[in-house]
């Protein structure tokens, strides 16, 4: 169980602020990390205050969440996230905000403990970007992070994540 324990801190994400040059935005971003067996998901969250900056249009925008931020409410789990899933080194997003009409777009790269991926993530936005969100999934395995497991619970290779923010 132990094994899992470390990984459920990719869970919940809350109360966040996003600071950028020009724009601040806070809110919350949710992660939840579910196993082979139903009744069993992981929750936790990120205490951080500053951990984004992008230019004034949102047109470039880069993540920046340190490994310590990490809170899933079990200190073992998190030490266990912190060094063996991040590496002790921060979880990293740099995108560029895209949008054709109405269908808003995060495209850019995820960066955990070294390892690099593309990611398109789907954004609503209302009023002009004062109220952002986001809902996707993200794989572990494109992340190149063996999906623990003990006594056969399995955390499952999509982590979902919901990120819910108001411009300041």
């Amino acid at each position: 169980m132990k094994t899992i324990l470390w990984f459920a801190g990719f869970a919940l994400f809350s109360q966040t602020t996003i600071a950028a040059t020009g724009v601040t935005y806070s809110g919350a971003i949710d992660f939840q990390v579910k196993t082979n067996v139903r009744a069993i998901k992981f929750d936790g969250e990120i205490q951080q205050s500053q951990i984004a900056t992008a230019d004034k249009e949102l047109k470039n925008i880069q993540i920046k969440l340190d490994s310590q931020s990490f809170k899933t409410g079990v200190e073992l789990r998190d030490e266990h996230l912190r060094e063996q899933i991040l590496g002790n080194s921060p979880l990293e997003f740099t995108a560029e905000l895209k949008c054709i009409e109405e269908n808003c777009f995060a495209e850019g790269i995820i960066k955990i403990n070294g390892i690099e991926t593309v990611q398109k993530i789907p954004v609503q936005h209302k009023k002009d970007f004062q109220s952002i969100t986001a809902e996707f999934p993200l794989s572990l395995e494109e992340l190149k992070i063996t999906t623990p497991s003990y006594l056969g619970v399995k955390v499952q290779d999509q982590v979902l994540v919901k990120l819910r923010l108001e411009r300041n």
